[in-house]
């Protein structure tokens, strides 16, 4: 019985072969690859370097198994066994490994360093175990992977990796972990799924995959995706975001969730089928059927379309916005508004209509002002106020008063114009 446990082979360079264009089995057609032994330096050109292949004979593949592999392949297998002799035939093993990948400029598309490697002649793919993996965009390093095990694609030019991905933006700092990893370098594209989490400076998250696109330095988070952001903290439920991370922007277009934490405690509650929050601006866009619900103060605010300016604290609105403020049963619509939260005062232009439904009074005007915390409002331009009981009807130029308290007054204008009276029988 032979064993090749303790050969020791002489370190010299083995003469590389120019192979017939039948003989040849470039590692990719047009790119270049290399396989490369930390350890001896010997195993450099195991794989095409371009337009030759090394041609290895069986007793090169001997030494090869045996130096590299130990115990793994005994010589009576070799002899004995010819279906083993055969997978020898087609397969190289290495220990200490390191793979590499360029494009047809010479640039690097990735390395990978691995503790052990099989590579299969037929299948054309690389079987790496602990993979450290160095990937490249236009000759720079964009990410560092670690993984349990991977997969090498020559004709795919594809990298699979698998079991605790951690893989890290070079450019940005993201760190994605998941179970499954593809690096696509001719788009640049790397995907993380299962179990995905993701940390960084500005937003954390977990979602079904993530694909990350590093010539854009944009990232997709798709299905159930849970992401915070930390300053402000936002936390967001949805099924797809985008998040441009040079812009500092997240985008969403689908229907989704936001609460507005100060500290440990939300202070708001959002929903839209579209969104836009702005890290560098400190700002969230709501759209589409956007609904807002604060607890200070304690107000609804309904839209197509608003703005929450989370530093200021003001809600801005440039399209039909409508408040309503539960406690006191009071509503106001107009064409547009504005929310300040710190002073508590909303102010709504444009067609205003204000509504205390526990009484049925409406005060309209050109412009209403409401200051929240003293339930007062000042109304402006072309003011109608009505009642139901007792019935009456003012208009005049301005009104100021309580509305749940049908408590209003009506003036006329400096220019001496009337305040008209309606007594309803």
């Amino acid at each position: 019985m032979l064993n090749f446990s303790n050969w020791q082979i002489p370190k010299i360079v083995i003469p590389t072969p120019i192979p017939t264009r039948s003989q040849a089995e470039p590692w990719e057609r047009g790119d270049t690859g290399r396989a490369t032994n930390t350890k001896p330096a010997y195993v450099r050109h195991l794989f095409s370097n371009g337009t030759r292949t090394v041609a290895l004979s069986l007793v090169l593949m001997v030494l090869l198994v045996g130096g590299c592999a130990g115990e793994k392949q005994t010589g009576n297998k070799l002899t004995e066994d010819g279906s083993d002799s055969q997978e020898l035939e087609n397969s190289l093993i290495f220990n200490d490994v390191t793979l590499e990948q360029v494009d047809v400029r010479g640039r690097l598309l990735w390395k990978v360093e691995a503790k052990e490697a099989t590579y299969s002649r037929d299948e054309k793919i690389a079987i790496v175990h602990h993979p450290n993996s160095e990937l490249y965009q236009d000759g720079k390093l964009a990410f560092q992977v670690t993984a349990q095990k991977g997969e090498i694609h020559q004709d795919e030019k594809k990298i699979f990796l698998k079991g605790e991905i951690i893989a890290t933006a070079v450019a940005d700092g993201a760190i994605l972990r998941g179970k499954e990893l593809e690096w696509n370098p001719q788009e640049y594209i790397l995907i993380v799924r299962n179990n995905l989490t993701g940390t960084h400076p500005q937003v954390s998250a977990s979602a079904a995959e993530a694909r990350v696109f590093s010539r854009d330095r944009r990232m997709e988070l798709l299905g159930q995706v849970s992401a915070t952001t930390k300053s402000p903290k936002l936390q967001m439920q949805t099924e797809k975001l985008v998040w441009l991370m040079q812009d500092e922007q997240v985008i969403g277009d689908r229907p989704i969730q936001i609460d507005r934490y100060k500290g440990e405690k939300v202070t708001g509650k959002a929903v839209a089928n579209a969104s836009l929050v702005d890290l560098k601006a400190n700002t969230l866009t709501l759209k589409q059927d956007a609904k807002l619900t604060l607890s200070e103060p304690p107000v609804h605010v309904t839209s197509e379309s608003m703005t929450w300016n989370l530093a200021t604290e003001t809600i801005a609105s440039d399209q039909l916005v409508k408040i309503d403020y539960p406690q006191q049963q009071v509503t106001l619509t107009g064409n547009k508004g504005q929310v300040n939260l710190q002073k508590q005062i909303a102010s709504l232009t444009g067609n205003v209509r204000g509504i205390g439904t526990r009484n049925q009074s409406q005060l309209e005007a050109d412009k209403i002002t409401w200051y929240i915390a003293s339930e007062e409002m000042v109304a402006e331009g072309n003011v109608n106020y009505r009642q139901a009981a007792p019935p009456l009807n003012l208009k005049g130029a301005k009104a100021f008063g309580r509305l749940p308290e049908q408590n209003i007054v009506v003036k006329s204008d400096e220019s001496g114009g009337r305040v008209v009276t309606e007594i309803i029988p």
